[in-house]
C-alpha cells in the first residue's frame, strides 16, 4: 500500500515507520511517568525547553523578548518526567517544576515596594493588608492615629483579585497594613493581580 501511494504523486508527503522503530518507542515510553502540570486549565502560554522533560509555563502570555524566556506574570519551569526530576520547592508530588529564582525583598526595585509613611500622603495608595493571615490588596481611604480605612479587593485564587459589586473598606491597625506598592496588574477585564516581586513578598 505504501509503494502504491508513492507512486499516486500525491501533495502529501509520505514516510514509512518500521513496526521495529514503533516497539522500541513504546518501551521507552513505559519507562517514563509523565506527570500533569498542577494549574493546566489556567496556562496561557507554555514554552519547550532544550532539555526535554522541562516547559516553562505561566498564566499570562508575554512576548517582551523574541526568546519568550522572561521572568514575567509567576513564570515557572516544571519537570514532566517523574524519572527526572529536577531540583523543587514545593512538596506538591504533582507539580515537581521549580520556581524561576525571584528577588528577595532587599533586591526588590525601590519603585515598586515602598516603605509605609502612616500619614495623610499615604491616602489613595495602594496597599497590602494581612486579613485572616492571607493578603488582600486595596487602596487607603483614611488614616487615623492607630488605623488606616482601606477599600480593599476580594480573592478569587492564588494572586486573583475582584473589586466586589459592594465596596469592603474596613479600618486595620497599622501593624496589619504589610506593605505599600505602585498598583495591581490587569489579568482579564475584571480580575486583577499584584506584581510578580509585591506577591512575591507577601
Amino acid at each position: 500500500m505504501f509503494t502504491n501511494l508513492k507512486q499516486a504523486d500525491l501533495d502529501v508527503k509520505l514516510y514509512h515507520i518500521e513496526e521495529s522503530e514503533i516497539t522500541k518507542n513504546d518501551a521507552i515510553r513505559q519507562k517514563v511517568i509523565t506527570l500533569p502540570v498542577k494549574g493546566t486549565m489556567s496556562l496561557h502560554q507554555v514554552i519547550c525547553l532544550e532539555h526535554q522533560n522541562e516547559i516553562i509555563v505561566r498564566d499570562l502570555s508575554c512576548f517582551c523578548q523574541s526568546t519568550i524566556r522572561c521572568d514575567c506574570f509567576a513564570t515557572r519551569v516544571v519537570n514532566v518526567c517523574k524519572n527526572t526530576p529536577t531540583p523543587t520547592t514545593t512538596n506538591d508530588e504533582h507539580d515537581v517544576g521549580v520556581s524561576i529564582p525571584v528577588p528577595s525583598l532587599a533586591s526588590v526595585p525601590s519603585n515598586t515596594l515602598h516603605e509605609i509613611d502612616f500619614s495623610s500622603d499615604l491616602f489613595g495608595c495602594w496597599v497590602v493588608v494581612n486579613y485572616d493571615e492571607k493578603p488582600y490588596p486595596g487602596i487607603v481611604q483614611d488614616i487615623s492615629h492607630d488605623q488606616v480605612s482601606v477599600k480593599v479587593m476580594h480573592c478569587i485564587g492564588k494572586n486573583r483579585y475582584f473589586w466586589p459589586a459592594r465596596e469592603d473598606v474596613f479600618g486595620y491597625c497599622y501593624d496589619e497594613v504589610v506593605l505599600q506598592f505602585a498598583g495591581m496588574e490587569s489579568v482579564t477585564s475584571r480580575h486583577m493581580q499584584m506584581p510578580l516581586h509585591t506577591w512575591q513578598c507577601v
